[in-house]
């Protein structure tokens, strides 16, 4: 089983580190996303060398709830999971992908409309990577020469990495850049540690328009948070973040959490999409039916 695994080819992305590389190429109100922009960017942070090659990629997706608002009385959904695009990549054109021999191989029942986990293994992770099935399914792959492609975003994280990104864009601090993913996950292990009362944050500071009025208090609030909660955090962890958000109280402005609609943490799932069709400009994409993604897909050529 782990031979298979080590074999597969697992295109992933961590783009949800930063909100900036879409802030750079997708201006507000624009009907045009620089597609150059997106992939350089992308190209030279992952060190690709692929991303012109020609591939058919399968995109299909599980928890797509829209959009994240925040209201009156909390989210308009309670506690989003984990939003996860992803499906099989294969070299070239489209090409015909036996999907039959793989149901005859999982011994699925004629009436089952398409391939679930359920059909290829159940329980733990443990219990997955063991399931028979699960072999049946990788080694499949391998044969038809199919990668995996796939991004997980959490709606809280992708919510909150604004803070960190708009203290270090204000402090023009590029030698925290190295850090800066480790500040997001830091900054989000506080704040997720009480759910509620992070929405609570959000609902009292009109997040993101936290604005110049609020920013002092908003900035003073989280380094309470990090003080009371410090012990979340490996010391040299804590003493990192508590410096960055005392830069904050220093500064003019928080470029993110500024001019921003208030109450809207995600409009859409749509960059996520959008982010892998620049990256690979040059194969084709197959989309599953998504009229929210249909809609700004018209935006993406430039």
């Amino acid at each position: 089983m782990l031979a298979y695994l080590a074999q597969l080819n697992l295109l992933a992305d961590a783009y949800a580190q930063s909100k900036s590389g879409q802030r750079r190429s997708m201006t507000k109100g624009a009907s045009v996303i620089d597609v150059s922009s997106i992939r350089e960017r992308e190209i030279t942070l992952h060190g690709l060398t692929k991303a012109d090659d020609r591939y058919t990629v399968y995109y299909d997706e599980t928890n797509n709830i829209r959009r994240l608002h925040v209201r009156s009385d909390g989210l308009n959904v309670r506690e989003p999971k984990c939003f996860v695009v992803g499906g099989i990549v294969h070299r070239g054109a489209p090409r015909p992908v036996p999907i039959a021999e793989l149901r005859s191989a999982l011994r699925m029942q004629l009436n089952a409309p398409e391939i679930k986990l359920k059909h290829v293994a159940t329980g733990e992770i443990l219990e997955l990577l063991n399931a028979p099935r699960l072999e049946i399914f990788l080694k499949w792959l391998l044969e038809q020469g199919l990668y995996v492609h796939y991004s997980i975003i959490d709606p809280l994280y992708w919510s909150i990495v604004d803070v960190i990104d708009s203290i270090l864009k204000a402090r023009a601090a590029g030698a925290l850049s190295a850090v800066a993913p480790q500040l997001k996950n830091d900054l989000y292990t506080i704040l997720r540690h009480d759910y509620d009362d992070t929405v609570d944050i959000f609902i009292r500071y009109r997040y993101p328009d936290v604005g110049p009025e609020r920013r002092p208090a908003f900035v003073a609030e989280l380094l309470d948070l990090l003080e009371h909660r410090r012990e979340l955090l490996p010391h040299f962890n804590y003493m990192m973040l508590k410096g960055v958000l005392q830069i904050a109280e220093r500064l003019d402005a928080l470029p993110y959490l500024e001019d921003e609609t208030p109450n809207v943490l995600i409009e859409s799932f749509a960059p996520f999409y959008v982010q892998r069709l620049c990256l690979f400009k040059n194969s084709q994409h197959i989309l599953d039916v998504e009229e929210i993604v249909k809609e700004r897909r018209a935006l993406v050529i430039h």
